[in-house]
């Protein structure tokens, strides 16, 4: 298995793996296969150089020639804060321990950016992913609609404390 970051050559790739994942897995999205395969080149270039005009990387996982998972992690409006976001694991391939090398590459982006904490939502009907981020180290946020980051609205959101270390 191999992880790695995309560049704006990677156009093609991030839109297939994207797009089946927003076909498998609709529900844990906050888009639709339709809005993004109407997407041109210009916005799946914006997409790979960062999310919402922030820094940002999008990292995927190949397996024997094929996209098998991709994560996104970019810098969060909070400061000292990243936010992983668009986080999918293809159904053959998961259970296998690639979520949580997904996660390493993205945790490992944000300390190199020096931040503090990295944040993400979840769908509340998504109990394999959430397991998944707080076995991590994730730990669910007390958030009110009021005070809760961007994205975390109505959803559970959880932030992970990164180590000085």
């Amino acid at each position: 298995m191999t992880i790695r970051a995309l560049t704006d050559a990677d156009i093609d790739a991030y839109r297939e793996i994207r797009l089946r994942a927003l076909a498998a897995d609709p529900a844990a999205f906050s888009s639709t296969h339709a809005r993004e395969a109407g997407f041109d080149d210009a916005t799946w270039r914006a997409r790979i150089a960062g999310f919402d005009d922030r820094v940002g990387q999008i990292f995927v996982s190949e397996r024997d020639g094929e996209t098998a998972g991709v994560v996104g992690v970019g810098d969060s409006p909070e400061p000292s804060d990243c936010v992983v976001w668009g986080m999918w694991v293809d159904p053959g391939h998961r259970g296998d321990g690639l979520g949580r090398v997904l996660l390493d590459a993205a945790v490992g982006w944000a300390r190199q950016r020096g931040a503090a904490t990295v944040t993400l939502w979840v769908m509340r009907t998504n109990a394999t992913a959430k397991n998944l981020y707080e076995r991590y180290g994730f730990v669910e946020q007390p958030f009110g609609r009021d005070d809760a980051p961007a994205g975390c609205t109505g959803e559970p959101c959880l932030r992970l404390t990164l180590s000085e270390s």
